[in-house]
């Protein structure tokens, strides 16, 4: 039986945390510092293809779309509430172990793209469907040597090696390689549900109302299929497809 855990035990009421304890804030500070952090600040918001001219006004009305906050966002909306379904519920639970390295990989899962970018003279992260097996081996080794620094220990650490093992499983082979796979999607969607509620918001335009529809509509219905093979093996998600459908059907 994995070991109880309990969800809030993640956040830590300290302020300068150890590596393997690192809290939210810590984690976000120490990445928005770093040069990482700054060339991530220095990239176009994600979702780059509907851009819109006022940037700061695009992250106010959508957070994730700023690239710095994506995945410390992935890691409170997506990644904790299906640890605590899993746990809460009697399906296959996350030990205490594995609840922090899942954590800690999305807050961090990310912290390389600017840096990439900036080395292939772009100003935004290649979409994930244009990346190749070689461009995700090159990004994980990247991720070791950047993360690293950030949290001041060797690129050899058990917490460095947990996290590439776990952002390394390209094909699924373990269960925290398949749940970080799944929070994924999950957040990709949730992305997409946020820009759809924007539709008809009165504080917006025309344009960036139908720039909000049509972002909706392609990341929902693109990363809906890729979530639901993930349905069985985690409850969580099945439920979050359930409660997603009216919406999703509307798109199509």
């Amino acid at each position: 039986m994995s070991e109880k855990f309990n969800p809030r035990e993640l956040e830590f009421d300290v302020k300068h945390c150890e590596p393997e304890e690192m809290c939210l804030e810590c984690a976000t500070s120490a990445l928005s510092y770093s040069p990482a952090g700054i060339a991530l600040r220095s990239m176009e918001p994600r979702f780059g293809t509907w851009m819109w001219e006022d940037r700061e006004r695009m992250k106010q009305f959508l957070p994730d779309t700023d690239p710095l906050m994506h995945g410390p966002n992935q890691a409170q909306t997506v990644a904790l509430p299906m640890i605590e379904f899993q746990n809460a519920f009697g399906y296959r639970r996350f030990s205490r172990a594995e609840a922090k390295l899942l954590y800690l990989t999305h807050v961090f899962h990310d912290a390389h793209e600017g840096v990439w970018a900036q080395r292939l003279g772009m100003s935004h992260d290649i979409a994930k469907p244009q990346k190749t097996r070689e461009n995700d081996i090159l990004e994980l080794a990247l991720n070791r040597e950047i993360v690293s620094n950030i949290l001041r220990v060797e690129p050899d650490h058990p917490l460095i090696e947990g996290m590439q093992n776990v952002m390394g499983d390209f094909d699924g082979q373990t269960f925290l390689g398949r749940a970080f796979t799944a929070i994924e999607y999950a957040g990709y969607c949730e992305n997409g549900l946020r820009a759809w509620a924007l539709r008809n918001h009165n504080d917006l335009d025309h344009q960036e109302r139908e720039m909000c529809e049509q972002m909706g509509r392609v990341v929902v219905t693109a990363d809906v299929p890729k979530l639901e093979k993930y349905a069985v093996e985690f409850p969580y998600i099945a439920m979050y497809l359930d409660r997603i459908r009216v919406a999703e059907r509307q798109m199509r």
